[in-house]
């Protein structure tokens, strides 16, 4: 079975958001039939699918253990024959606090800190609060697609502006922005 998260590699799917691949085709068989059971007493019989998991009792933080699914797929060929395997997969909500810290260089070389505080959201729809590293605090709101790439926009004193961040394993974004 090869499950794929999103193009980044991510180890992590994103809770109501991710939508993860799951791929048994490349069995070998005559007349194969296919049963993936997620975990969460969702089941395909495709041989490629695509799932979304909700989060566990309403998971809402970020540094929480992950919430963890026990995928098994089950193959059976055309003489009745079965092959099964099973595998895990993890996923966490998108709420808490992000951070990145990096180092500028140049005639004004500084270390910055800055925080995405994500709040409680509902489903591919957040909502939260960008903290500068000059100590400012804007607003920001945006989406999460299937893939796992998160726009948002930050509204600030000289308006909005709209970065594209992907969201990789320790949630903070790969690329700086003001």
């Amino acid at each position: 079975m090869n499950t794929i998260i999103d193009r980044w590699g991510s180890t992590l799917g994103l809770c109501d958001a991710t939508n993860i691949t799951f791929d048994v085709s490349a069995s070998n068989g005559t007349g194969l039939r296919y049963e993936i059971a997620y975990g969460d007493g969702a089941v395909s019989s495709e041989g490629l699918s695509r799932h979304v998991y909700g989060c566990k009792g309403g998971a809402v933080n970020c540094c929480a253990p992950p919430d963890t699914y026990v995928i098994r797929v089950t193959v059976t060929d055309v003489l009745g024959r079965t092959d099964t395997a099973t595998s895990s997969i993890a996923v966490i909500p998108l709420t808490g606090i992000a951070e990145n810290i990096w180092c500028n260089f140049g005639p004004n070389a500084r270390v910055e800190a800055r925080f995405l505080h994500f709040l409680p959201g509902s489903g591919r729809r957040i909502t939260g609060q960008y903290h500068h590293p000059t100590g400012g605090v804007s607003d920001f709101n945006g989406t999460i697609s299937g893939n796992n790439d998160v726009d948002i926009v930050l509204v600030c004193e000289l308006g909005p502006i709209a970065p594209k961040l992907p969201v990789q394993n320790s949630l903070a974004p790969s690329a700086p922005f003001d």
